[in-house]
């Protein structure tokens, strides 16, 4: 029966208990569970019991993996998102900033190695983190913390575009609309 969180939660956590005791608790399946009964829960509206399966695959994945690798920074995602579904804009601002500084260094060394399409993946995905810290430092209205992140929008924009000799028109040659008008934004509150 779908969207029967009940019986998924008693599934998974039996799921679970089995991969620890045939794979133990650093396998990568294992974590996985965690991370899939955190969802659950966070869908059950049982927030604790999410944060705490959250916090377990991401103590597990930074141990096993480090704190740059895409399984790492999918937990710190979904403790962002977690803790701004209870309205805790600061803790979700700290993970997804943590999230957000992780994705700029990978970002940084595959663009050095040419690797195009996990340069596109990465960018999507600081994008779309973007957005998200945008929404929480507006809500939070902290203006120092806005222009930081316009600062590492605009250059990092500028530097996926192209490496022109003038990251203002390859901006604008761009016709991208919303990267002018952040753009722009960013012109304005530097000016300030």
């Amino acid at each position: 029966n779908l969207g029967d969180y009940s019986k998924s939660l008693e599934l998974n956590l039996q799921c679970l208990k089995i991969r620890k005791k045939m794979l133990g608790k650093e396998h990568p399946d294992y974590i996985l569970s965690l991370n899939n009964i955190a969802t659950i829960y966070a869908d059950l509206k049982e927030y604790t019991q999410a944060f705490q399966m959250n916090r377990q695959a991401l103590e597990l994945y930074k141990k096993i993996y480090g704190n740059e690798h895409p399984n790492y920074l999918r937990s710190l995602s979904n403790l962002g998102y977690l803790n701004l579904l209870v309205g805790d804009l600061k803790l979700a601002f700290h993970f997804l900033l943590e999230n957000q500084e992780a994705l700029i260094s990978r970002f940084t060394f595959y663009e050095n190695t040419l690797n195009n399409d996990l340069c596109n993946k990465l960018y999507g995905d600081l994008l779309f983190t973007w957005g998200i810290i945008f929404n929480i430092l507006n809500e939070l209205n902290d203006p120092e913390q806005i222009k930081n992140q316009y600062n590492n929008f605009i250059l990092l924009k500028g530097r996926e575009l192209s490496n022109t000799s003038s990251v203002t028109s390859s901006i604008y040659k761009s016709n991208d609309s919303t990267l002018i008008k952040s753009y722009e934004d960013w012109i304005s509150i530097n000016q300030e």
